[in-house]
């Protein structure tokens, strides 16, 4: 199916549609809509539009409820300024109930990601450089340290890597 955008009153159309049957998602990042599609972000089973030879159908969908968001910077330790390497940072949030069910972010040092309301999950952050990070207690960094956000709370979170000077001199 193809992908369409709304109109302001979140009205689309989409014409010449063969019959059959299809699964309707949607997003709206702007507004901290995640993407239905992904099972990460919903437990729910698909909206579903049938549609016959020559049909005009009126779907409504009902996003919500809307994500927390996190956001913040990938900071190098050492100097304080964002990180920069060759490949964008990769994080990785994992839920608590399900450890399987993740979604990975790839982006730039300044990040804006939505997270899934009311979800204990984790969070690992991986960039060529440097050592893994993960959150956790400073004073027990070796274990993860669970969060959660609610529909609509923004967190901002500076995160600070170390440089894994061992790689740079000791090639894989």
């Amino acid at each position: 199916m193809p992908a369409v955008e709304s109109n302001a009153a979140g009205h689309f159309l989409i014409e010449n549609l063969p019959a059959g049957t299809y699964e309707i998602f949607g997003e709206s990042e702007v507004d901290d809509y995640p993407d239905t599609s992904l099972p990460f972000y919903s437990n729910e089973e698909p909206v579903k539009a049938t549609v016959r030879d020559v049909d005009t159908a009126t779907i409504v969908l009902v996003l919500g409820p809307r994500a927390g968001v996190l956001c913040g910077e990938v900071l190098d330790k050492t100097t304080g300024k964002a990180i920069v390497s060759q490949h964008a940072p990769r994080f990785i949030v994992r839920k608590v109930s399900n450890r399987e069910d993740s979604i990975e972010f790839l982006g730039p040092a300044k990040f804006h990601w939505l997270i899934r309301p009311a979800t204990e999950v984790t969070l690992e952050v991986i960039a060529e450089g440097y050592k893994p990070w993960v959150y956790a207690d400073p004073s027990n960094p070796s274990g993860p340290l669970t969060f959660r956000l609610e529909s609509g709370e923004e967190r901002i979170l500076n995160i600070e890597l170390d440089p894994d000077t061992q790689r740079e001199h000791h090639p894989e």
